[in-house]
């Protein structure tokens, strides 16, 4: 069925630690909090595992540094909000 919403796809190949990644993508498919995205299916094919997520579009830290774009201000909210995704985990 196809929900036709936006969604982030991450491949990893099978010598990145199959096992790790099931047990990281079931603890991750557990948590839910505004700073952490949400995953909604890990899929394998045998030779990789794709997780599929919410898409969260924007520009990345570096894509600001290197645009001279990255305050103190965001920087301290960046850290702030990580580090509450990281306390909820």
């Amino acid at each position: 069925m196809q929900l036709q919403r936006p969604v982030a796809v991450k491949v990893i190949d099978r010598e990145h630690g199959s096992p790790r990644v099931i047990r990281e993508a079931q603890a991750v498919a557990r948590l839910t909090h505004r700073n952490i995205a949400t995953l909604y299916e890990l899929a394998t094919d045998g030779e990789r595992a794709f997780l599929v997520s919410e898409l969260i579009e924007g520009d990345t830290l570096r894509s600001l540094g290197r645009r001279g774009m990255l305050t103190d201000r965001l920087v301290a909210r960046v850290g702030t909000d990580a580090a509450a995704a990281l306390t909820h985990a």
